[in-house]
């Protein structure tokens, strides 16, 4: 390459890629619950001087929503591909959802049609990941879309539930979030984002059926 050539992605930073055993034999899959927002309600947010995520804020008013499943039933996808412009990333989270009331598949309805998901979900392998929120240069990112399907299966055993399917691409991989220090624990993290769920959307089922 002649001297004056410009590079426009140059890999100065990059560390050698030399994993421990914790990262060798580290679990897949993530936990039973996630968390969701879209990024039209964030106002902004902060990272650690690693990169991974230490903030975020809501605008007034808005608050996450939690989902609770089964363990083992989820997981996360992340990859990448090139385009003219660069490297893409994809994120994906796939959740299964057990529904039991009106008032859940009215909040399925409303997730379906927002273009700007973000979700948090603790990885089996105990770290927190955000999917969808963080873009490169300290930009939101542009979220993802989520698709549904599923039912009640044919035979009194099978599953009845519906497989939610997060997707969208950024220019930067989902991040870890050690949320509110460096060093936060899982119960910090949980503690972090349960304070931003509604008090609503976690009671408005049970009010709807009294």
């Amino acid at each position: 390459m002649p001297d004056n050539a410009l590079n426009c992605n140059p890999i100065t930073g990059a560390i050698n890629l030399n994993p421990n055993c914790d990262a060798l034999t580290k679990k897949g899959g993530i936990d039973k619950q996630i968390w969701i927002g879209a990024v039209s309600q964030l106002l902004s947010y902060t990272l650690n001087p690693d990169g991974s995520l230490a903030t975020i804020v809501l605008k007034d008013g808005e608050n996450l929503i939690s989902a609770r499943g089964k363990r083992y039933k989820n997981s996360t996808t992340m990859g990448n591909t090139q385009t003219e412009n660069g490297a893409l990333f994809q994120h994906g989270v796939t959740f299964i959802a057990f529904l039991d009331t009106q008032v859940e598949k009215e909040t399925i309805e409303k997730l379906a049609g927002a273009d700007d998901l973000f979700t948090f979900s603790k990885l089996n392998a105990g770290k927190f990941e955000a999917h969808g929120l963080v873009a490169k240069n300290g930009n939101l990112a542009d979220g993802m879309k989520m698709t549904a399907s599923g039912g009640s299966g044919t035979a009194a055993g099978d599953a009845s539930s519906l497989t939610l399917t997060f997707a969208g691409e950024e220019d930067k991989l989902p991040v870890y979030a050690f949320l509110g220090s460096p060093t936060a624990s899982d119960a910090d993290n949980i503690a972090y984002l349960e304070a931003l769920v509604t008090a609503d959307a976690v009671e408005e089922p049970a009010a709807a059926a009294a």
